[in-house]
């Protein structure tokens, strides 16, 4: 059987997400049995807006949130929830203060993760190369745009600007499927899904735990098939046909 994105079409739902995350989220926890746990969220915005882990604020978990810009609406969101723990720094993969892992230890952030959503618009594959924790349940950002097989990157040249990146590449200038699956797979993590922008992973030692045989692994990189492309992406998307 090849990979279906079945649960995407099945249980899509947005709370606070964007393209239907709440929904597939909300599903994965109820077959792993897991009523409440740790979230962490790693361009968590203001906490509300666009947010992959705000439903599960809502049921009580645990959460620990970084964002680069000083957000009012955090401070205040984590008042009136408690179980917010939040941090504003831009994250890095590199072995500064700003380092991923020493970030998540000083903010007392448990080991054993159930749910890590990643999406900061730039090096969001080198954090999760370089991450000492193993989520049970990683969604992670992708630019779905680029043709799988494609090994396009961020472009990390701190000379050019967001806008310049995104004019060169005709895109958000993210990395792509086929390098984030291949990360996955040598991290031990299985595709469950996609979203328009999102990749679901599970760690392939919980995969049986998902009760869910339906799904299954993609064989080929060209099973990919995203949600959305333009009429400019479908031309570049032919010329590899």
């Amino acid at each position: 059987m090849e990979y279906n994105n079945v649960l995407y079409e099945k249980y899509k739902k947005n709370n606070t997400s964007q393209y239907g995350e709440d929904g597939i989220v909300e599903e994965i926890f109820k077959r792993l049995n897991i009523q409440k746990g740790i979230c962490v969220d790693i361009g968590a915005s203001n906490g509300k807006w666009y947010s992959n882990t705000f439903s599960l604020v809502e049921k009580g978990w645990e959460a620990y949130e970084i964002e680069g810009s000083e957000n009012e609406e955090l401070k205040k969101l984590a008042i009136d929830y408690p179980n917010i723990k939040y941090r504003f720094c831009y994250v890095s993969d590199e072995d500064n203060e700003r380092n991923i892992n020493k970030l998540l230890k000083q903010m007392d952030c448990p080991k054993e993760i159930d749910f890590m959503s990643l999406d900061i618009d730039s090096i969001e594959y080198w954090i999760w190369d370089t991450l000492e924790y193993n989520p049970k349940i990683m969604c992670i950002e992708i630019e779905p745009r680029n043709y799988p097989t494609d090994m396009i990157f961020h472009d990390r040249n701190p000379k050019l600007s967001k806008s310049e990146k995104q004019k060169l590449y005709n895109s958000q200038n993210l990395t792509g499927f086929g390098p984030m699956y291949q990360l996955a797979k040598k991290k031990g993590y299985f595709l469950i899904c996609h979203t328009i922008s999102n990749l679901f992973f599970i760690r392939n030692d919980l995969i049986q735990d998902l009760k869910y045989p339906e799904v299954t692994d993609i064989k080929e990189l060209t099973n990919f098939n995203p949600l959305y492309l333009s009429t400019e992406d479908k031309r570049r998307w032919k010329k590899h046909e």
